[in-house]
């Protein structure tokens, strides 16, 4: 990987941890605020993924990583809804497709 892959990486994972410590700095009282911690975690595992290429544990990020379709998904409708409650079978397909 050359030196701007790096510095984008970079980049994006300070971004993450930005936007991390401020949703800390808040409660976690809310599903929209849990759902995307969950989104952040699973962005980070995608931007972590090149620089452990070809050593063990790379399953570990590809799993997490395959998370953030379905992490945003529950975010954008816990999000757009007041009294968002999802029905089981939302989370069980976003667990179907990370499986």
């Amino acid at each position: 990987m050359n030196t701007l892959g790096y510095v984008a990486i970079g980049a994006g994972i300070s971004q993450v941890a930005l936007t991390s410590a401020l949703l800390v700095a808040g409660h976690l009282d809310s599903l929209s605020r849990r759902l995307f911690g969950l989104l952040m975690f699973a962005e980070l595992a995608y931007l972590l993924m090149p620089l452990f290429h070809g050593r063990d544990g790379l399953w570990l990020l590809s799993a997490a990583s395959t998370l953030v379709p379905g992490a945003f998904w529950l975010f954008s409708a816990s999000l757009f809804d007041d009294h968002y409650e999802f029905p089981l079978w939302q989370p069980l397909l976003v667990a179907l497709s990370v499986i």
